[in-house]
């Protein structure tokens, strides 16, 4: 959560823990007691919002955004999911009715309008950070011809790619028979070590509209060890998959002579995988994965 005047919106793929910007601040009240927020989630219309958290602590709301547990009384929460028909916040209008009015809606904006009433005891931390688990874009699956969340890599670098905040292209620049097969591939089901399944390749992050197309795309198509190619006029998003050869190659093919490139000696070669991971387990926090290691030869 941050106070920036300027700050790139973001496009949220998958499930994440997200904060953002404060769009809006404001104190009511008698003492001015109340504080109103606006904490900018995502420059996207997204799925769902769910749990809210203030700090580490989720923070149970009930049907109406009030808090329940420790923050009862003093912690409202309105999630807004950012669709093209949103209307203003009702209640914020009602509080702030100079500063924030039913032209304010925030269209295509995904937010969190946050009241809090001051308790020395229950803020003895101050203002903390303020976030949410965020189920986010909706993408286009060619397979059902419907728009919907997923985390899906190969869907969610197609959406980038027509994004406005990535590269803006038509749908009918990226090859639909590639994109089917890249998706199809990313949804494979692998067997784990403990004979579980889950899907080959899966996106669940922020990409911000102030990076570069070209790495945003980059980071996208990373994960799922795929590639994006520009030929004939159309775009061929393509996962990481073995793909069985359809030519044969002969020696009358070749223009020159064959050049062999040793292997590397031991010393130089790798025999451990190392890396991190960010995900629900660990609050979203970077953890370190276990190190895959060979036996030494």
């Amino acid at each position: 959560m941050v106070r920036d005047s300027i700050a790139a919106r973001n496009i949220v793929y998958g499930t994440d823990k997200v904060s953002g910007p404060i769009a809006f601040l404001n104190c009511t009240g008698t003492n001015n007691e109340y504080l109103h927020l606006i904490v900018v989630l995502a420059g996207c219309e997204v799925d769902s919002i769910g749990d809210v958290y203030f700090g580490d602590d989720v923070v149970p709301l009930d049907g109406s955004g009030a808090a329940t547990g420790t923050y009862a009384g003093h912690f409202w929460c309105h999630k807004h999911t950012g669709s093209a028909t949103q209307a203003a916040d009702s209640d914020l209008i009602t509080a702030c009715p100079t500063q924030w009015t039913s032209a304010h809606q925030l269209k295509g904006v995904a937010y969190l309008y946050v009241k809090l009433l001051w308790d020395q005891t229950i803020y003895a931390n101050g203002l903390l950070n303020i976030a949410a688990i965020v189920k986010g874009a909706k993408c286009y699956d060619p397979r059902t011809a419907t728009t919907v969340w997923t985390e899906n890599s190969a869907l969610c670098a197609a959406h980038y790619m027509m994004h406005a905040y990535g590269l803006g292209l038509a749908y009918a620049e990226i090859d639909a028979t590639e994109l089917t097969a890249a998706a199809n591939t990313c949804d494979e089901a692998v067997t784990l070590a403990d004979t579980s399944t889950e899907k080959r390749y899966r996106t669940n992050g922020v990409i911000a509209s102030d990076q570069v197309p070209s790495d945003a795309l980059g980071q996208l198509i990373a994960a799922m060890a795929g590639t994006v190619v520009y030929s004939g006029g159309s775009w061929f998003i393509q996962a990481g998959a073995y793909r069985t050869p359809t030519v044969t190659l002969t020696q009358t093919d070749f223009v020159g002579p064959l050049q062999v490139s040793p292997r590397l000696s031991r010393k130089d070669s790798c025999n451990a995988v190392k890396g991190t991971f960010i995900g629900p387990a660990n609050n979203y926090a970077a953890a370190d994965i276990p190190p895959v290691v060979n036996a030494p030869i």
